[in-house]
Parts: structure tokens; C-alpha cells; sequence
């Protein structure tokens, strides 16, 4: 009995302390089945009257279950952060400008058209050339015509060789007692045809190196030929008029040409590269100059005419002509 005094006790004293401490609105609310009328506490120091020994049962139902404890107090949370606001958006700004230099496009290859021959008649364009003029002076004693400079042959001859030129055949007259033309130049391998066209018997010969011939007499109407088969200058004479010459220019190369009467010449369709440019003149013989291109032009080259119209030269025999007679 006095277990269950005590006991009474103890519960009306926690009861007490529940009800006087303060509701906090952030408990949260039991279940209905939890909460259930309580009956008003006894002062804490009021006897409890003691019921009859014989009658007392303690009900079931009068016993309440312990007290819910209270629920751990809620920690503050933090004021949640407003949601920024979505501002506009910026257009980027614009990268600044870096100077590319712009890329180079490959060159352009443009291949030579494929090499065709030039016609015989005309000289290639497309290849180096030489031009230039060229002045005769009188020598010592010498006597001349400006004109004459026609007579000289302007030829190359290149470092690396020249092709070997065309032979071709060629006329030179007897007409009036005398040769016509009085110089002439000639590729390697070309024949001279010597016609008379005088009322006179002629005997064409030459006594030079290399081409001795004797074509023997022959009168008005007939001719004679002789071909040159090396290179080099070839006098020809007549055994019958001392005063007829012709000098001949035998070349191994096709590069040549002659000077206009006021002495201007230019050669075409050169191989490129270094040579030899060479004028010669029947009253001068050969000067040569050398060229380190073949593309060479403005040339200003000068010639001394030194020699005689006629050398003095001896009859094929190799006498003094008969001056008795002569032109019968």
C-alpha cells in the first residue's frame, strides 16, 4: 500500500510539471490515441486519503502511460537564400581582331610548251640572243668604204659546242674580170658553184690550207664546183687575172650572220651560256671576244681594215703571174 502511495505520488508531481511548463508551438502535435484527459494534479503536499483495505482495486485503465517525452527542440535553420535573379544575358564581347596574315596560295607551275625546231628560215625567238654594232676603221696606208662593214661575218661559237650547221649550195660569179661577191661565208660541207658570165677564159684555184683546188680553164657559160670539207678562211684566186680574189669563210657552227651597211647586227636562237662572239672581215681577219652569256645585247665592237682590197698572192703554180697578156 504504500508502494502504490508513493507511486501515486511520484506521477501527480511529474503531472504537475508538465502542465506548468509552457506549450512550445513547435512541438508537434501526438496522435490522437496519445492524448487523453488527465484529471487536475493534487497539490504536491495534500495526504491522500487512504482507501478502504477491503474494496481497492487499482484499475488497468488508471494507470496512464508515461509521459511523452518532449520532443528535442528544433535546431533554427538558416533563412533559405533567395533565388538570384536571372539577369539578362550580356552578348559576349567581341574577341579582339588578331592580324592572320593570309596564307600563301602555292605557286603556279607553268611548264615550258614542249620544244619544236625552228623553221629554216627563221630563227628561234624564245632562246638568248646577241646584238650589237659594229664600226670598220681604215688602218695605216688603207683606204675604205663605211659600207664595207657589210662584208663582215659576226658568228658564235659557244663554250659547250654548236651543233653542226646545214650545208647548202652557193653561187659565186666571174663577171667583168672579177668574183661576185668578193666574200662570202659558208656552212661546213657547202659547195660553191664558180659560173662565168665572162667572154674570157677563167681558171678558179685556191693554194690555202685544207682546200687546194684547180678547177682548171673554162669559158663563158660553163662552171665549176668545188665543196669545202673543213673549216677556216679560203682564199680563191684566178690563175688568169691576178687582180680577181674572193675570200671565204668556212664556219662549223649555224650561229652567223652579217652587219647591215650601217653596221647593226643581232643572232637569234643561241644555246645559253658563255662563248665566243668572232667578226671577221676579209681585210681584217679574226677578233675574237668573249662572252659570259649568250644573252648579251648593246654590244659596240670595232674593226681595223688593215689589209689590201687584193692580197699579192703567186699563180697556182706558185710563180709570178705572166703580167703579158693578162685578160685575153
Amino acid at each position: 500500500m504504500t508502494c502504490i502511495r508513493i507511486f501515486a505520488a511520484a506521477l501527480c508531481v511529474a503531472l504537475s510539471a508538465c502542465v506548468a511548463a509552457p506549450v512550445k508551438k513547435a512541438v508537434t502535435p501526438a496522435s490522437p490515441a496519445a492524448i487523453a484527459p488527465q484529471p487536475p494534479p493534487a497539490p504536491a503536499t495534500a495526504p491522500v486519503p487512504a482507501a478502504p483495505r477491503s474494496s481497492y482495486t487499482a484499475p488497468a485503465a488508471a494507470v496512464a502511460p508515461p509521459a511523452a517525452m518532449p520532443s528535442p527542440k528544433p535546431k533554427p535553420q538558416p533563412a533559405a537564400k533567395p533565388a538570384p535573379v536571372a539577369l539578362p544575358a550580356k552578348p559576349p564581347a567581341p574577341a579582339p581582331a588578331i592580324a592572320v596574315a593570309p596564307k600563301k596560295a602555292p605557286p603556279t607551275i607553268v611548264l615550258p610548251p614542249p620544244a619544236q625546231a625552228p623553221a629554216a628560215t627563221s630563227a628561234s625567238t624564245s632562246m638568248p640572243g646577241i646584238g650589237g654594232h659594229l664600226q670598220v676603221i681604215a688602218g695605216t696606208g688603207q683606204a675604205i668604204d663605211p659600207a664595207e662593214v657589210a662584208e663582215a661575218v659576226v658568228y658564235f661559237v659557244p663554250d659547250g659546242g654548236a651543233p653542226h650547221p646545214k650545208a647548202g649550195q652557193f653561187q659565186i660569179f666571174t663577171r667583168d674580170k672579177q668574183f661576185d661577191p668578193t666574200s662570202t661565208v659558208v656552212p661546213l660541207g657547202s659547195t660553191i658553184n664558180f659560173p662565168n658570165k665572162d667572154e674570157l677564159l677563167h681558171n678558179v684555184f685556191s693554194v690555202s690550207p685544207g682546200a687546194e683546188f684547180d678547177l682548171g680553164l673554162y669559158a663563158e657559160g660553163k662552171s665549176a664546183a668545188y665543196t669545202f670539207a673543213k673549216p677556216g678562211v679560203v682564199t680563191v684566186n684566178c690563175n688568169v687575172h691576178p687582180m680577181m680574189q674572193v675570200s671565204v669563210l668556212v664556219l662549223d657552227t649555224p650561229f652567223f650572220t652579217h652587219p647591215s651597211r650601217a653596221g647593226e647586227f643581232q643572232l637569234s636562237g643561241l644555246p645559253a651560256g658563255p662563248g665566243k662572239l668572232v667578226v671577221w672581215h676579209p681585210r681584217a681577219g679574226m677578233q675574237t671576244f668573249p662572252l659570259l652569256s649568250s644573252a648579251t645585247s648593246g654590244l659596240a665592237l670595232q674593226i681595223t681594215l688593215s689589209k689590201p682590197r687584193v692580197a699579192p698572192h703567186l699563180n697556182k703554180e706558185r710563180k709570178p703571174y705572166l703580167t703579158a697578156g693578162i685578160g685575153k
